[in-house]
C-alpha cells in the first residue's frame, strides 16, 4: 500500500519534505529548508553549530537511515549500515525545495533534471561554505586528534644529504588533512525507476528555469506533485502539458502548491516589461531595480527594458558570476549587462567574467545616471551611498512581497533607505506561482481523487478545502496518508534516530586545574 508523509511544508511557505512509501521503495520529493523555521530559532548572525542542532531543534526530522555517516558520528547519533530511503526527487533549485540535500547519505541518489543540477552548482560556488553546503559534493567530518604523527625521526635525509642521519624525534601533528570530496549520484533522465517506484519529470514554468514537475507511479497508484509553478509566465505552454498528462493518466493524488491562491489576478513577464518601460521611458535620473538574481526570466526583461530606454543594466560581481556559471543553459546571459565597483576586501567570489563584462566606476554612474539601471538587492544597500543618487530616482522593487515578520522588517528599512535618499519607490511583479483561479481550474481538469496542499499557509489550505471540501486533505506535520484506505495515521514503522549514551571518561589532572 502506498502512503504519503509530510516532513516539511506543512502550513508554511517552503521546505519541503514529502515521504511517499510504497512496498519496497522509499523516496523523498524535495527536501528543503524552511526559512520560516529557521528564522523562528536563528539570525543572520546566529546559525546552527554543528548537524545535531538541525535535529535537536526540529529543522529535519529525525528518521534513521536518511543521513550522511559523518555526521550521525560527530552528532553522537547511531549510524546504519546501508540506507533505509532509496532516493531523493528535487523540483527545483531553490533552497526551500533542496536546501537540506547536503545532509542526506551519499548513496541515496538525486533524482532531478540536469539544469536543476547545473543550477544548484551554481548556487553553490557563489554561496560561502558552511555545513549546509555540498548537494554536488561534499567533503567529509574528519577528527583533528587523528591526524598527530608521534615519534617521527628528525631531521630527514634530502637529495643533497641523503646520508643525514635523525638526531632526535619529533610529535608532527597536521591540523589540516582534507579528505578527498565524495561526489553525490545524480539521475537525470525523464523518467526514473526506483524500485517498485517510477517518476516521471515534467517541465513547469515558475520563476527559475529549471522547475520540474513530476507524475510518481506504484503498483497501486498515481501521485501528481507540482513542485512550484505558474500558468502565466514564458514557459506556461509545459504547466499546461503538465496538466494534460496527469489528466490523461488518472491521479489518485495531487500535491500541490498553494502560496496564491488568495489572489485572483496576475501579471505577466510581459506586463512587467510594458509597465518598466512606460515608468522610465525619458527618465533621467539614476534607476535602482531590486529583482531575484535566480530569475533568468526577470533578468531578461530587465535587459530589454534598460535596451528600450537607453540604458546598461549594471549589477554585482557575485550575480554576475552565478549568470556566467549558467551560460551553458544560456550563451546569451551575459550580453548587455555590466559590473559596478566592489569592495576588494568584501568581494569573495573567485569566478573569472568575460572581458564582454565591463566594470562601471562609480564616479561614471554619478556623473551620468540617466545611463545606467543598478541592479540591487538590500544586502548591497550599502551600495547607494557610493552612487549618490539625486532625490527623485527611482527605486523599482520586482520581488515578492513580504509574507512573514522579518520579511516586513526588511521592507521597513528598505523604506527608510529610500526615504533617506529621496528614492520613488514603485512596484511591478510576476509571481512565481498561480493564482486561485489558476488553482482551481488546474484541480477541475486533472480531477484527483485526493488533493494534499502544502508549501502554503494554514489560510490558504483553508481556502483550498473550501473550493474543493470532498478532496482536499490538511496534513500535520508526520501525518502519513494512506491512499488505498483514504485514510491519516501516524507512520509508525520508520525507525527514529535515537542518540548514544555518552561514554563517562576518566577524569585526568586537568580536571582539577
Amino acid at each position: 500500500m502506498t502512503s504519503i508523509t509530510f516532513y516539511g511544508g506543512v502550513n508554511d511557505v517552503g521546505g519541503n519534505k514529502i515521504l511517499v512509501k510504497s512496498k519496497e521503495t522509499s523516496v523523498f520529493l524535495d527536501f528543503g529548508k524552511s526559512f520560516s523555521l529557521h528564522k523562528k530559532f536563528y539570525s543572520e548572525f546566529n546559525s546552527p553549530r554543528r548537524f545535531k542542532d538541525y535535529l535537536i531543534m526540529g529543522l529535519i526530522p529525525k528518521l534513521k537511515g536518511l543521513y550522511r555517516i559523518d555526521l550521525l558520528k560527530d552528532a553522537n547519533y547511531e549510524v546504519h549500515e546501508e540506507p533505509l530511503f532509496d532516493a531523493v526527487f528535487i523540483s527545483h533549485s531553490h533552497i526551500d525545495h533542496c536546501g537540506y540535500v547536503p545532509f542526506i547519505d551519499s548513496k541515496i541518489p538525486i533524482v532531478c533534471s540536469k539544469k536543476t543540477k547545473k543550477s544548484m552548482e551554481a548556487y553553490e560556488e557563489i554561496t560561502q561554505s558552511s555545513l549546509e553546503r555540498g548537494i554536488a559534493e561534499y567533503v567529509e567530518l574528519y577528527d583533528a586528534e587523528e591526524q598527530i604523527w608521534p615519534d617521527i625521526p628528525y631531521p630527514k635525509p634530502t637529495k643533497k644529504n641523503p646520508d643525514r642521519k635523525p638526531t632526535h624525534k619529533i610529535t608532527v601533528i597536521k591540523k589540516r588533512i582534507e579528505p578527498p570530496p565524495i561526489k553525490r549520484k545524480f539521475l537525470t533522465g525523464n523518467r526514473v525507476t526506483i524500485g517498485d517506484i517510477e517518476i516521471e519529470l515534467y517541465k513547469v514554468d515558475h520563476s527559475v528555469i529549471d522547475a520540474h514537475a513530476c507524475l510518481v507511479y506504484t503498483r497501486d497508484s498515481t501521485i501528481a506533485y507540482t513542485g512550484d509553478l505558474r500558468f502565466h509566465g514564458p514557459l506556461a505552454e509545459h504547466s499546461f502539458e503538465f496538466v494534460e498528462k496527469a489528466k490523461r493518466e488518472g491521479v489518485d493524488v495531487l500535491i500541490t502548491e498553494g502560496v496564491r491562491v488568495n489572489e485572483e489576478t496576475t501579471l505577466t513577464e510581459v506586463d512587467v516589461e510594458e509597465k518598466s518601460v512606460k515608468l522610465l521611458k525619458g527618465f533621467k535620473k539614476l534607476v535602482f531595480v531590486d529583482f531575484s538574481y535566480r530569475d533568468l526570466y526577470r533578468l531578461k526583461t530587465f535587459k530589454k527594458v534598460a535596451r528600450r530606454v537607453g540604458r546598461v543594466l549594471v549589477t554585482s560581481k557575485k550575480y554576475a558570476s552565478y549568470w556566467k556559471l549558467l551560460r551553458d543553459l544560456d550563451p546569451s546571459i551575459l550580453d548587455g549587462i555590466a559590473i559596478y565597483q566592489r569592495e576588494k576586501k568584501r568581494e569573495k567570489v573567485k569566478v573569472r567574467l568575460p572581458k564582454s563584462v565591463m566594470t562601471i566606476e562609480d564616479e561614471e554612474i554619478r556623473s551620468h545616471p540617466e545611463n545606467y539601471i543598478i541592479h540591487i538587492n538590500y544586502p548591497d544597500f550599502q551600495k547607494i551611498i557610493d552612487f549618490s543618487p539625486s532625490p527623485g530616482s527611482i527605486y523599482l522593487q520586482s520581488i515578492s512581497e513580504p509574507f512573514d515578520e522579518e520579511g516586513e522588517i526588511e521592507a521597513k528599512k528598505i523604506d527608510n533607505w529610500c526615504k533617506h535618499f529621496g528614492l520613488i519607490q514603485h512596484r511591478i511583479h510576476s509571481s512565481g506561482h498561480m493564482s486561485g483561479p489558476d488553482f482551481r481550474w488546474m484541480v477541475e481538469e486533472i480531477n484527483p481523487k485526493i488533493v494534499l496542499p502544502i508549501h502554503s499557509t494554514f489560510e490558504n489550505s483553508l481556502l483550498m478545502k473550501r473550493m474543493f471540501p470532498k478532496k482536499v486533505r490538511i496534513l500535520n506535520q508526520e501525518e502519513t496518508f494512506e491512499i488505498e484506505k483514504k485514510r491519516v495515521v501516524r507512520d509508525k514503522s520508520l525507525d527514529r534516530l535515537k542518540e548514544k549514551p555518552v561514554k563517562k571518561r576518566k577524569k585526568n589532572l586537568l580536571d582539577f586545574l
